[in-house]
Formats: C-alpha cells, sequence, structure tokens
C-alpha cells in the first residue's frame, strides 16, 4: 500500500481542529554563517516536521562551506481557524523575505538557494518570486493551488470538513486565499534555476496539482527542470531528498 495512506491511517488526528487557532511565537530561525561563504541556503521544512529534518542537508551544506538559514515553523499554521491560517500563512513569508534580506545585505552573498519541501515549497516559491537575487529555486513536492491541494489531500480531510461546515467551500477558500498560490506567484521567476520533484503516487500534494503548476509556468517562458518518479509518494520524494540531499545542492 502507498505509505501516503498508510501514514494517514495511523495518524489521521495530527492537525489541530479547532476553528479558533491563536499561536505565539510560531515561526523559528537558526542562521549559520560560514566564513568566506559566497552561498546562502533556506531551508522551508515540511508541515509538522522540525528543523531537525534538514540535519543531513545542514551538513552537507556545512562541507561546502555554504551558509543556511532554516526555519521551524508550528503544525497548526494550517487550520479550520481560515482567517489564522491566512495571517500566519502571510507573516511566514514576510518573515522569511525580511531575514533573507537582512542576512545578504550584512554578508553579501553571490548566490542565494531556497528550498522548499512541501508546504515549505509555497514559502519558497512566495518568496523568491519577491527577491530578485535568490537565483536558484528547488520545489521538492507542490501544487499550483492552495485551496485545490488542501480540499484534494489524504492528509487534510478533517480540516475540508470542518472548513465545509463554516461555509467555506473549495471555490471560497481559494478565492481567500488566492494570493499564496504558486500559480499566482511566478511573475518574478524568469531566469532563476528552478528545479521541481514530483511523485506520480503523491497523495498528499497530488501529482495532477504539480503538472498544472509546471503547464502555468512554462505558458509564460518558465521553464525549470522537472523530475519525476512514479512510486515514491509524498513522504518518500521528501525523505529522499532529505536523507540523499548532496546532488541537490
Amino acid at each position: 500500500m502507498n505509505l501516503d495512506i498508510i501514514i494517514n491511517q495511523f495518524y489521521p488526528d495530527f492537525h489541530n481542529l479547532r476553528n479558533k487557532v491563536i499561536l505565539n511565537n510560531y515561526i523559528k530561525k537558526d542562521f549559520t554563517y560560514h566564513k568566506h561563504s559566497k552561498v546562502l541556503c533556506v531551508l522551508c521544512p515540511p508541515w509538522h516536521v522540525s528543523k531537525i529534518s534538514t540535519l543531513i542537508i545542514r551538513r552537507n551544506l556545512r562541507e561546502y562551506n555554504y551558509s543556511y538559514l532554516t526555519y521551524d515553523i508550528h503544525p497548526d499554521i494550517i487550520s479550520p481557524d481560515y482567517k489564522s491560517t491566512k495571517r500566519y500563512l502571510t507573516q511566514i513569508i514576510k518573515q522569511i523575505k525580511s531575514d533573507i534580506k537582512k542576512i545578504d545585505n550584512k554578508h553579501k552573498f553571490k548566490e542565494i538557494h531556497i528550498i522548499g519541501f512541501s508546504i515549505g515549497s509555497l514559502y519558497a516559491i512566495n518568496v523568491a518570486n519577491k527577491i530578485e537575487k535568490v537565483n536558484k529555486i528547488t520545489l521538492v513536492t507542490i501544487g499550483n493551488s492552495f485551496a485545490a491541494c488542501l480540499y484534494d489531500s489524504v492528509c487534510t480531510s478533517e480540516i475540508k470538513e470542518k472548513l465545509i461546515e463554516q461555509g467555506m467551500t473549495e471555490k471560497k477558500y481559494n478565492d481567500y486565499m488566492k494570493e499564496f498560490n504558486p500559480e499566482e506567484n511566478i511573475s518574478g521567476l524568469k531566469n532563476k534555476e528552478i528545479k521541481i520533484i514530483l511523485s506520480k503516487l503523491d497523495q498528499v500534494l497530488k501529482y495532477k496539482y504539480g503538472l498544472k503548476q509546471i503547464q502555468k509556468m512554462r505558458k509564460v517562458g518558465i521553464n525549470p527542470q522537472v523530475f519525476v518518479n512514479k512510486d515514491k509518494g509524498h513522504y518518500r520524494t521528501n525523505i529522499k531528498f532529505l536523507l540523499h540531499p548532496k546532488n541537490d545542492l
């Protein structure tokens, strides 16, 4: 059986399903500067996963003498409380952009590489679209629409049901969250090196939404490198990169 389905059968209730969610200190960051480093790598981890997931990547970055900025985002930023979800996403993207600019102003990097995993890909593309100096983008599993992916995912059915109880259909949710959609954040991506990694068996961020994102980009002259596996699914695709990142850094 697909690992995406197995995981969500055994751990079906790990999301915050309250209609009111108030968080403090929900963004944690860690910046490490290596002397004479010319490259800054920004890591946006997956949902429900702490920065420990990037341990091997950070080890490789040290070997390359790259500096890195990584984040730990509270999982409850996405919940049936759609107003707080929008507020938290806005602040996360704003914070990452601000951190990159401040750090780069101080250290004057020659290259900035941002890597997003799962929901981290949404942060990554929003940030890269706004910061010209981000010249390399790696997106490990992504979809074109935040709403479409949430409403058609094996892991967020409970959140979807709670949203529908509040009268928030997929169309209404998409209209409300449209500004974050990866397909709406591509105007500033031309002339950047972009790699997208997808899985045809992905049941969390389904392949068809990643494909729509690629088609949208190609339509405006952006041609990312695309790597698709047939059988790894969402979790194994992200885990493979996190454990064996050398060829992608």
